[in-house]
C-alpha cells in the first residue's frame, strides 16, 4: 500500500511533490518543445481527413519527438514521465492525429523493443527511428477488442522447432510509417495456462505479413489505421520479446505512459480548440460573460495539467499503486476536456454559429480518446478509492497542509467509510463513481496548491490563483452534489474512527481487499 511507501525515507513525499513544478526540464526536451511550438501558428486542421504535414514530420523526427522515450545509449532523449506529459500536451495542440501517432509509438512499442529485444536488434531498430524516419507499431486489438483471452492470433512451434505466427489484428496505428510491429498473441504450444500470451517482434517487410488499406474513420484520419494479417510468418526465437505466458503482464507494465500521454494530449486538444474559438469574432458579443468563460476554461485546463504533472512525478518515483492514480487522471482529464468543448459548442449554437472545424475535430477526437481505456479501468477506479482511503489521513498528518485540503480529505474518507457500511462497491456502484470523481477533484486541489510562479507551467500569479480557485470550487460543487446521498455514519462515529487510526486503517484495508477482488 502507498501508506507504507509514505513512511519510507527513500521517497520522502514532502521533497518529491515540488519536483512536479521545480525540477528543470531536460535541455533536449526544451529544444523539442520549442520546435513543436514553432509549428503551432502554421499548423491548421482544415478537415477531418487532413494528413500529417510531411515537412513538419521531418522536422520533429530530427528534433527527437519520436525518440522521446528511447534510451540515451540508442540516441534517444530518454525523458522522464513528467517531461513526457509536457511534450504530449504540446503535441495535442498540433492536432489529434499527432497525438494518435506519437503515443502508441513512444509508449508500448518503443518500450517493448528497448526493454526486451536482444542488444543488436534493439540498437539497430531504435537508432533507425531518426535515421530512416520510421516508427514502431503495436498490435493487440482484434475484432473481440483487447481481451487477450479472446484473441485468435497464435504463435505455434512446429516439429522443426520453428515458431510460426498466424492471425489477424485490427485497428492498428502507424503501419504506414512503421518498420516493425510488436504483436501480442496467444502461445498454447509454449505455455499450458489458458489464455497465456507472448509479445513478438515482427518485421513488416518479411514474407507472410500483409497490411490492409487504411480505415476511413469518423475522425483523426490524419493518423493511419489499418488491419494486419499474418500467414505462416516465421518468428525467430530471439524475436520472442517476453517469456511465454508473460505477454499481458508486460503490456500492463508498459501501458501507464500511454495513459498519461493520452490524458496530456486531451488537455492539449482542448487548449487548441479554446484558443481558436477565443479569436472567433462570432463570440465577441458575449462580453464579460464570455471573458469569464475563457478564464474559467483556462483555469480548468491549468489545474488538470498540474494534476497530471504531479501524477507523472509519482510514477517517475515508482510509487506503489500509481497505475490506479494514472487511470483516474486519464479519466478526469478526458472527461473534463471533452465537457469543455461541449460547453463551447453550446455557446456557438446559442449564437446561431457553427463550431470551428478545429474545435469540432478535437471534440470528436476527445470522444475517441476516452474510449481508449485500459483493461478493467472502472475496477481500477474502485481500487483507487481503497488506496485513497488508507492514504488520505496519513498524508494530512505528515504534511501540515492547509485546513481546506485536510477538511476535504476527511470528507472523502468519511464517505469511503460510509460506502463500506452500505455494502461496498457491489451494492453501491453509483457511489463508487461519485467518489472516484471526488478523489480526482481532491487530487487537483492538492496539485494546484503546490504550484509556484517559478515552475515549468509558466503561469502568471493571477493564472495560478485562478487554477487554485477553480479546483476548490469544483470540489465544493461535487460535495454539494454528493451530500444528497445520506451517510450511514454519524459525525461522532467518524470522529472516533479518525481518533483510532490503527483500527480505522484495519477496516479500510478490508475495503481495499474487497474492492481489489
Amino acid at each position: 500500500m502507498l501508506s507504507l511507501w509514505l513512511d519510507s525515507s527513500q521517497h520522502p513525499l514532502a521533497e518529491m511533490i515540488p519536483k512536479a513544478y521545480h525540477q528543470p526540464v531536460c535541455p533536449r526536451v526544451k529544444k523539442l518543445l520549442e520546435a513543436i511550438n514553432q509549428l503551432q501558428p502554421t499548423t491548421t486542421i482544415a478537415s477531418k481527413d487532413a494528413v500529417l504535414d510531411e515537412a513538419s514530420l521531418k522536422q520533429l523526427f530530427a528534433a527527437g519527438l519520436f525518440s522521446l522515450t528511447v534510451p540515451h545509449e540508442h540516441d534517444g532523449l530518454d525523458t522522464s514521465l513528467r517531461d513526457f506529459v509536457l511534450v504530449m500536451e504540446a503535441i495535442g495542440q498540433l492536432g489529434a492525429a499527432w497525438a494518435m501517432t506519437a503515443v502508441p509509438h513512444l509508449c508500448i512499442s518503443v518500450k517493448a523493443v528497448a526493454r526486451y529485444a536482444p542488444a543488436p536488434h534493439r540498437d539497430h531498430i531504435l537508432r533507425n527511428i531518426r535515421q530512416t524516419q520510421q516508427l514502431l507499431a503495436f498490435a493487440i486489438t482484434e475484432d473481440q477488442g483487447s481481451d487477450v483471452a479472446a484473441m485468435r492470433t497464435r504463435l505455434h512451434q512446429v516439429a522443426s522447432g520453428e515458431f510460426i505466427l498466424n492471425g489477424r489484428k485490427q485497428w492498428i496505428t502507424n503501419l504506414k510509417r512503421a518498420s516493425h510491429v510488436v504483436v501480442a498473441c496467444l502461445c498454447p504450444d509454449l505455455h499450458k495456462t489458458p489464455g497465456a500470451s507472448v509479445l513478438v517482434l515482427v518485421d513488416l517487410q518479411q514474407a507472410g505479413v500483409t497490411v490492409s488499406r487504411e480505415w476511413e474513420k469518423v475522425c483523426v484520419n490524419g493518423s493511419d489505421t489499418s488491419d494486419l494479417f499474418f500467414d505462416q510468418v516465421k518468428i525467430s526465437k530471439e524475436h520472442l520479446l517476453t517469456e511465454p505466458g508473460q505477454g499481458m503482464n508486460a503490456f500492463l507494465q508498459m501501458v501507464q505512459p500511454g495513459r498519461l500521454g493520452t490524458a496530456a494530449a486531451s488537455i492539449g486538444l482542448a487548449r487548441r480548440a479554446l484558443t481558436q474559438a477565443k479569436e472567433d469574432l462570432a463570440l465577441q458579443c458575449t462580453h464579460q460573460q464570455g471573458l469569464d468563460f475563457w478564464v474559467e476554461s483556462k483555469a480548468r485546463l491549468d489545474a488538470l495539467s498540474a494534476g497530471l504533472q504531479m501524477c507523472a512525478v509519482f510514477a517517475d518515483e515508482q510509487a506503489q499503486d500509481v497505475p490506479h492514480l494514472v487511470s483516474l487522471m486519464k479519466f478526469i482529464s478526458g472527461e473534463m476536456s471533452q465537457s469543455l468543448l461541449q460547453e463551447l459548442d453550446h455557446r456557438y449554437v446559442k449564437h446561431a454559429c457553427d463550431l470551428p472545424q478545429i474545435a469540432s475535430n478535437n471534440r470528436d477526437a476527445l470522444a475517441l480518446f476516452r474510449l481508449l481505456k485500459g483493461p478493467g479501468e472502472i475496477l481500477v477506479w474502485q481500487t483507487v478509492l481503497a488506496w485513497s482511503a488508507v492514504v488520505l489521513k496519513p498524508l494530512q498528518e505528515k504534511l501540515n497542509w492547509p485546513a481546506y485540503l485536510q477538511e476535504d480529505a476527511s470528507y472523502l474518507a468519511s464517505h469511503m467509510f460510509s460506502l463500506r457500511q452500505q455494502g461496498g462497491a457491489q451494492q453501491r456502484p453509483s457511489q463508487v463513481d461519485q467518489l472516484a470523481r471526488g478523489l480526482a477533484l481532491w487530487w487537483l486541489e492538492m496539485s494546484t496548491h503546490f504550484i509556484s510562479d517559478e515552475h515549468a507551467l509558466e503561469l502568471q500569479p493571477l493564472e495560478i490563483e485562478h487554477a487554485q480557485s477553480w479546483s476548490r470550487q469544483a470540489f465544493s460543487a461535487w460535495r454539494k452534489e454528493i451530500e444528497a446521498t445520506p451517510c450511514s455514519l454519524s459525525a461522532n462515529e467518524i470522529d472516533y474512527l479518525f481518533a483510532s487510526l490503527p483500527q480505522a486503517q484495519e477496516r479500510l484495508f478490508d475495503l481495499h481487499v474487497e474492492l481489489s477482488a
